[in-house]
């Protein structure tokens, strides 16, 4: 009787040793790298200021927060779970990331020069620890300007406000057009993997030509990150233009001056010729009355001779 009680209970201890084993391995089989789609968290509460493990920020951009933490406590793993709040460092908090070994994590798709609150917490066997809470401020979006232009050629400046780091790593810069050349759709004019290069000429252009440009900041976590992942940020698209041709001149019609400053010549030089007619009519004319003046006046003509009758007349009267 008593052995057949023990082949009753060497079964279960079986099945129990065979859970325990089996939760113990599916507890590895977790994926890594993979960002969740925003889910709330129960709690509301402020996250510890000090905690066993310690969470950093590790750069940002306009677009993505990369974040790095120490090990936690746990003994047989650590399975950390990626929490941030838009609002405030109280919540709500949602989920956007869970990794097994991994302390680090590339939160993307951020919007620029706006406050994010994050924490982690770690799962170990039937325990948690949660970390500190960071807030980090994301960078401005990238200023675009046009600094210079010719009748064929348009030259572009950017300013990148990316606090660049090990885990947020620059990739390229990219410089897109959207005008007449082409097709009015945003096409790439060239990519730049350069990172002090912060400065393309558009060339070939024609005169007056004018197009929306817009540039890209690439960022890579390529250390704590399997795969690669990458984040962009863009600036506002400008209007930018080359010189245009300058107006034809005026040509005035025949007969007519050329411009009012000749027009103003031609009656200064009219307004000269009459004031000297007018000057030498005058002079000739008080000349002429001078020199009648000086002469003197001519004696009276002397009386008419008297009449002689012709001979062989008698007087009258006789």
């Amino acid at each position: 009787m008593n052995n057949r009680k023990g082949w009753v209970f060497a079964p279960r201890i079986s099945v129990f040793i065979a859970v325990v084993v089996l939760g113990v391995l599916l507890s590895f089989v977790i994926p890594t790298g993979i960002i969740s789609q925003p889910r709330t968290q129960s709690t509301t509460q402020l996250r510890p200021a000090a905690s066993a493990i310690e969470l950093g920020v590790d750069g940002w951009s306009a677009g993505a927060v990369g974040l790095s933490w120490t090990s936690g406590p746990g003994f047989w793993y650590n399975h950390y779970y990626v929490y941030y709040s838009p609002t405030s460092a109280t919540g709500p908090w949602y989920e956007i990331g869970s990794y097994t070994t991994a302390l680090t994590f590339f939160a993307t798709g951020l919007s620029a020069d706006t406050a994010y609150w994050f924490y982690v917490n770690d799962t170990y066997l039937s325990s948690s620890e949660a970390s500190n809470s960071v807030q980090v401020t994301t960078a401005f979006a990238p200023n675009l300007l046009q600094i210079g232009e010719t009748y064929s050629t348009i030259t572009l400046e950017w300013l990148d406000h990316t606090s660049y780091s090990s885990l947020m790593g620059f990739y390229q810069y990219s410089v897109l057009e959207n005008g007449a050349q082409t097709a009015y759709k945003w096409q790439y004019l060239a990519n730049i993997s350069t990172y002090s290069t912060r400065e393309y000429n558009v060339t070939s252009l024609t005169e007056g030509y004018a197009a929306e440009f817009q540039v890209q900041v690439w960022n890579q976590c390529s250390t704590g990150c399997s795969p690669v992942l990458y984040a962009e940020s863009s600036s506002v698209p400008i209007v930018a233009r080359t010189n245009s041709p300058p107006p034809p001149p005026v040509i005035p019609p025949t007969g007519s001056s050329s411009s009012p400053s000749s027009s103003n010549t031609t009656e200064s030089s009219s307004f000269v010729v009459i004031l000297v007619v007018v000057v030498l009519i005058g002079y000739l004319y008080y000349s002429r009355k001078k020199k009648s003046e000086s002469q003197p006046e001519a004696p009276p003509p002397p009386p008419p001779p008297p009449q002689v009758p012709p001979p062989g007349d008698n007087p009258p009267g006789q």
